[in-house]
């Protein structure tokens, strides 16, 4: 139950990406606010070395007729904008509308509102680079609509510093964001309820895990059997099913929690997030893909007067994928190994090719990386995209119908851009 997505921006190439998994979608910054909803925002609200610039938490959203969401986000605003050849570091954006919102659809952030604009001036929510945000996310799906769409963010981005900004591009388009609606009839569909982020744990053979943090996001309802329950909190008594070199602790308070076999468990309020920390060394015992169960007790009530609603029942089922180590494929979730801890061109890139060449680099990521090739006035003349893997990956680029002549290259997934430059030879076309 997870998508993965990577945002980029408008006309400079920050574009909100979405990669599906299993479920369909999910929300981003955004909307025309009625003003009657609170953001409900975590108590952590500081960016971390775990948060990644550009992302919006949970990552998936699904909906379902008749059936109420009432969830919160996150948002990291990005810290650049790639503009031709050109990247810029940005201090803000301003979300000021969504186009094709779903009347039923409404979003309220914690960010204040501002005026702007100068051609076309209005008022959007701030969301100033180095911080994080959240959003609430509310409606009933009356059935209007079913089925996948779209809908369109529309942002202004400004640079410069908290006492002199500067307007660098107003009323652009900022990507899409892809939602889903499934109709009420529709078993095996089901609406976004609790969130849990990496979706997947990846370990390798005899490569420890140091607190390998599992943020564990507890959503406003639970659903049971085709039912949505409104809840006061859900606690972890046990997570089952790992392997036996694994263990795990919580940051989570810890409560009596059950009727029939009362334990010892991790109290999960609603709206908040907590973090699950696995430690151990993995061995080559087991190797392949498995799923461990989070185990829950489920209450309803006051935080007064909780009531336990289901004793026992499977939260989450964590995908677990267990590899050796000289699996080159493979790489432990949140670790950069030494061979690919960063982005960079590699240094064996030719600067003069008559025909075809290769544009080569590394990456700690897995994602969609872009190609494009400038000329001497900027403007951009060929893209390319392919999805990246840790290591070392390439793109192919034949050059045969350029002129001679000196070209410019960049390399970017969105957050970070690499550039480079070729001359082509051998012959004008």
């Amino acid at each position: 139950m997870k998508k993965i997505f990577k945002i980029n921006y408008f006309c400079f190439g920050i574009l909100i990406h979405i990669l599906m998994k299993s479920l369909l979608l999910y929300s981003f910054l955004i909307m025309v606010f009625t003003g009657t909803i609170n953001a409900q925002c975590y108590p952590d609200m500081a960016v971390t070395d775990t948060d990644n610039p550009g992302e919006i938490f949970p990552l998936t959203i699904t909906f379902k007729q008749g059936i109420g969401a009432n969830l919160t986000l996150t948002i990291i605003p990005p810290p650049t904008a790639i503009q031709g050849i050109y990247t810029f570091n940005l201090y803000k954006i301003v979300v000021r509308s969504i186009g094709n919102k779903p009347a039923w659809l409404q979003y309220e952030p914690n960010a204040p509102y501002v005026q702007t604009g100068s051609i076309n001036p209005t008022t959007g929510f701030e969301l100033v680079v180095g911080q994080k945000y959240c959003m609430q996310v509310t409606g009933v799906p009356d059935g209007s609509f079913i089925g996948t769409d779209s809908m369109s963010v529309i942002v202004d981005a400004y640079i410069g510093n908290e006492t002199d900004q500067v307007l660098l591009a107003e009323n652009q388009n900022g990507g899409y964001i892809t939602f889903s609606v499934c109709a009420e009839s529709d078993t095996n569909c089901a609406p976004t309820t609790g969130v849990v982020f990496p979706w997947i744990l990846t370990v390798k053979e005899n490569q420890a895990l140091n607190n390998m943090q599992v943020s564990h996001v507890t959503s406003l309802q639970y659903r049971h059997q085709d039912r949505n329950y409104n809840i006061q909190k859900m606690v972890l008594r046990s997570i089952e099913n790992m392997p036996s070199w694994m263990t795990y602790t919580c940051n989570a308070p810890t409560v009596t929690t059950g009727s029939q076999n009362p334990v010892q468990g991790y109290e999960f309020l609603v709206g908040q997030k907590n973090n699950v920390f696995f430690n151990g060394i993995p061995d080559a015992s087991f190797i392949g893909s498995d799923t461990i169960d989070w185990r829950f007790d489920v209450y309803e009530g006051t935080a007064s007067a909780p009531t336990l609603l289901f004793e026992n029942v499977s939260g989450y089922e964590m995908p677990l994928r267990i590899c050796l180590l000289s699996d080159t494929s493979c790489h432990t979730t949140g670790v950069k190994e030494i061979n690919y801890s960063g982005f960079a061109l590699s240094e064996l890139n030719p600067t003069l090719f008559s025909s075809f060449t290769k544009v080569a680099f590394t990456t700690n990521t897995f994602g969609i990386m872009s190609l494009s090739v400038y000329d001497i006035l900027g403007s951009r003349i060929y893209n390319e995209e392919i999805n990246a893997m840790p290591g070392e990956n390439y793109f192919s680029f034949n050059g045969d119908k350029l002129k001679d002549g000196a070209y410019l290259y960049s390399v970017t997934d969105g957050k970070r851009v690499l550039t480079g430059r070729f001359v082509k030879t051998g012959g004008d076309r």
